[in-house]
């Protein structure tokens, strides 16, 4: 089998996860972790609808799609609020804030509870790619 149609399509579903996230983000003036579950399980659907077997191919795609989508969205929106702040444009803004300031930001915004939502994330990941389909 090809491996060229997942993956694409996967790479499409990590860009426009990362672009629904990050507008709520921004709109909503949130973290929105609980985009976390609902991005593991677009991108469990994805691959599962192009083909990929159950197992750990399909689980470490939907891991490390969620993951790569959460930290990426939470850099946007940081960089968004910082770049309103300094009146530079988001392309700008992306560029300048480091990975400290960003991980502050979102370490100050996030609440205790939310951080259900990413252990959520996991088990969707371990539900939609680990476990045999009968």
């Amino acid at each position: 089998k090809s491996w060229l149609g997942p993956s694409l399509a996967w790479c499409f579903g990590v860009l426009a996860m990362t672009g629904i996230w990050t507008t709520l983000g921004i709109w909503l003036d949130q973290p929105c972790l609980w985009m976390a579950a609902v991005s593991a399980i677009d991108l469990g659907l994805i691959l599962r609808f192009t083909g990929v077997g159950a197992g750990w191919p399909r689980f470490s795609g939907i891991v490390i799609g969620t993951l790569l989508i959460s930290i990426s969205s939470q850099w946007l929106i940081a960089a968004n609020a910082f770049g309103l702040v300094m009146g530079l444009l988001p392309l700008e803004s992306i560029q300048m804030v480091g990975q400290v300031l960003v991980w502050e930001f979102t370490r100050l915004r996030i609440e205790t509870h939310e951080l259900a939502y990413l252990l959520a994330a996991t088990f969707i990941a371990w539900f939609l790619g680990l476990r045999q389909q009968k």
